[in-house]
């Protein structure tokens, strides 16, 4: 009796209301810590990883955010220029290339230059349309960069069939004479047209750049040009080649 009348007060202390503890929240730790308002001894940590926590808020977050802040509407959106810029240049070309010869005959310069400026135009434009963004001063910029090219183009084919004979010449001073020369020529127009010194540190990197992959092209192009091709047939093939090179040039810039 005696003993149980000694664990009357230990069992009227456990069942006495007890006030809670709160502990707080440690931001550093996130830390969680549930406390039993009757015996104050079962304790459950919950321990929060709060990496997972951001990680879920910002999925919640970016579920009611559209991609970019930009309406279904607008995303896809192309310029009506874009288009009558293509099909201006298709039609253009197709009629350089049917009255070439006639062109040629009488202006023999004339011809190239103005088949140059079409194709690289042309190759502008397509880069233009599938970007969705419309640049008439860069439009501009390659069709007198394609006046160039055609023009010097044509002479160094000219230069190249009449003074060098032998067919493994005529490669190598076209890689490393005409490759180099014809990559400087597009620097030194950039540099002029964006206002740029031709010495500067953007215009040395556009010419390395330009320099470094055309050699993974233009040999390849020249080689075949030199072998296979009658000199009659050379600048057709240069140009469907610069053609493809103009689109290069517009990814690299």
């Amino acid at each position: 009796m005696l003993e149980h009348a000694q664990d009357v007060p230990n069992l009227f202390h456990a069942c006495a209301p007890r006030r809670t503890c709160l502990h707080p929240v440690r931001v550093a730790t996130a830390t969680f810590t549930r406390v039993c308002p009757v015996t104050n001894r079962h304790r459950q940590n919950i321990h929060l990883n709060p990496n997972h926590m951001a990680s879920n808020i910002e999925l919640q977050d970016l579920r009611n955010k559209p991609f970019l802040d930009v309406e279904e509407t607008t995303k896809f959106h192309r310029p009506k220029r874009a288009y009558v810029y293509v099909i201006l240049e298709l039609v253009i070309g197709l009629e350089i290339l049917y009255s070439y010869e006639q062109v040629a005959e009488s202006f023999p310069l004339l011809a190239p230059t103005i088949l140059g400026a079409a194709s690289a135009a042309l190759a502008q434009s397509l880069i233009q349309f599938f970007r969705q963004k419309v640049s008439t001063n860069r439009l501009l910029k390659f069709i007198v960069w394609g006046c160039i090219n055609g023009c010097f183009t044509a002479l160094w084919i000219n230069v190249l069939v009449t003074h060098v004979d032998n067919v493994a010449y005529q490669i190598l001073i076209d890689q490393t004479i005409g490759g180099p020369l014809f990559q400087l020529m597009y620097t030194i127009l950039t540099s002029i047209w964006e206002n740029d010194s031709i010495v500067s540190l953007a215009s040395r990197s556009t010419f390395m750049k330009s320099l470094r992959y055309s050699y993974c092209y233009w040999p390849f192009i020249s080689t075949s040009m030199f072998i296979l091709v009658p000199p009659q047939l050379m600048f057709f093939l240069n140009c469907l080649a610069s053609f493809v090179w103009n689109l290069v040039l517009s990814r690299l810039n």
